[in-house]
């Protein structure tokens, strides 16, 4: 596991686990996020952005909560 999906695996334990208080009411929440790696294919900062937007939408789509690189 890379130090990027580690640092993403952590975040969302975190969210997961924190009890969000708005007025009188307890919301949790949950996210899902996209990790991806410079790879030499890569060209602009736009590249990484775009490789990681992907995976945060396979993440979105394989039932949220999770981490895909």
């Amino acid at each position: 596991m890379s130090a990027g999906e580690e640092t993403a695996e952590d975040l969302r334990r975190i969210v997961e686990a924190t009890p969000f208080r708005f007025e009188q009411n307890v919301i949790r929440a949950t996210i899902s996020l996209g990790v991806s790696e410079w790879r030499q294919d890569f060209k602009t900062a736009e590249d990484i952005l775009g490789s990681a937007d992907e995976k945060l939408y396979e993440a979105k789509n394989a039932g949220r909560n999770r981490v895909v690189t």
